[in-house]
């Protein structure tokens, strides 16, 4: 679904340009109907929940991916399969995204992701969020030891902004009103084998090479039409990660902490942080019908049967994990405030 997801079917921006008039906080309008426009609860796979689940007073739906005929849960840009069963909120009111083995439509058991979207407030009000700072803070539980820098180099943990509606309403530059917090992945590459870097040459303005540095980025949409869209960071060895984003008119600035913080105990030092710069101010979205998504997914990177590796084709049944271990995300709070 996302622009970055074009790049050597690495998807790696998951799913996805700016200027005009910036749109009101909670307006217009985006009625489900378009959003949603397969239903919030298109089948029995949500349990009687409404594919809705209730998470830091907001609620967030589970089936975002769903494609009719035959009611199966695949982002193609992604190449990879979400269910609605792996996004649960526990007894303690965390959110948690996981990366398992499930039953497809077909009765096959298949490697699935989970995606939560921001949809509604508590009150079931749209979630027309806008301009802003965004706060998300996430901690890896499985596979047990592993943190945000060694968990699997197939697998990617998203945080982002995007309009579903069609034909898209957005500024020319970034229709899809695509803005990417969080990126964390080393795209199919776990910087050992091959020994040498695998990405290479140009799409578009983005140099591939950008892709062989650290595991993890911020990124504008659409990447590959100005030099400069993703800066590429090492999150570290940590399996606590806080991460901001302050989204303005015409700059966005991104934040990453280690540990679990909330926006009004950051620390006074961020780890990382990057301010887009003005010559990237036309991708800098207005705000719309974007939701906020999270979302844990595989990539369709390598064949790591080969010697040399090999892309698998698009649409290729996904491999799952480099080790076949589950892997699971716990988002531990969410916040916004209005600028």
């Amino acid at each position: 679904m996302k622009q970055l997801t074009k790049l050597l079917y690495l998807a790696f921006a998951v799913l996805g340009m700016g200027g005009g008039v910036a749109f009101a906080q909670d307006g217009p309008p985006c009625p489900t109907s378009t959003l949603a426009p397969y239903g919030i609860a298109p089948d029995n796979h949500c349990d009687g929940t409404g594919c809705l689940v209730n998470f830091n007073n907001y609620q967030w739906w589970t089936a975002f991916t769903y494609n009719p005929p035959g009611g199966y849960y695949y982002n193609g840009g992604l190449g990879t399969t979400f269910a609605p069963e792996h996004v649960v909120v526990d007894r303690q009111g965390d959110l948690h995204l996981r990366m398992a083995k499930d039953w497809n439509n077909n009765g096959v058991l298949e490697w699935a992701g989970a995606e939560a979207v921001l949809m509604f407030r508590a009150d079931g009000t749209q979630a027309n969020l806008g301009y802003g700072d965004y706060l998300v803070t996430a901690e890896i539980v499985r596979p047990l030891n592993r943190n945000f820098a060694t968990y699997d180099p197939n697998v990617a943990l998203g945080m982002f902004t995007y309009e579903r509606v069609d034909p898209p309403t957005g500024p020319p530059n970034n229709l899809r009103r695509e803005i990417d917090l969080a990126e964390i992945s080393r795209w199919g590459w776990d910087h050992v084998m091959p020994a040498t870097c695998p990405f290479t040459g140009f799409t578009g303005q983005f140099p591939n090479m950008t892709l062989c540095q650290d595991n993890a980025q911020f990124a504008l949409q659409d990447f590959t039409r100005a030099p400069g869209m993703v800066t590429r960071y090492d999150i570290g060895h940590t399996n606590k990660i806080t991460l901001v984003m302050r989204w303005r008119e015409g700059q966005v600035t991104f934040e990453k902490y280690n540990g679990i913080h909330k926006l009004h105990n950051l620390p006074t030092q961020e780890k990382v942080a990057w301010t887009t710069p003005p010559e990237l101010r036309d991708f800098v979205p207005t705000p719309g019908c974007a939701r906020f998504h999270i979302n844990l997914w595989l990539g369709n990177f390598y064949d790591t049967s080969q010697n040399p590796w090999v892309h698998w084709p698009p649409n290729h049944p996904n491999a799952g994990p480099t080790d076949g271990q589950e892997v699971e995300v716990v988002i531990r709070n969410f916040e916004f405030q209005q600028p």
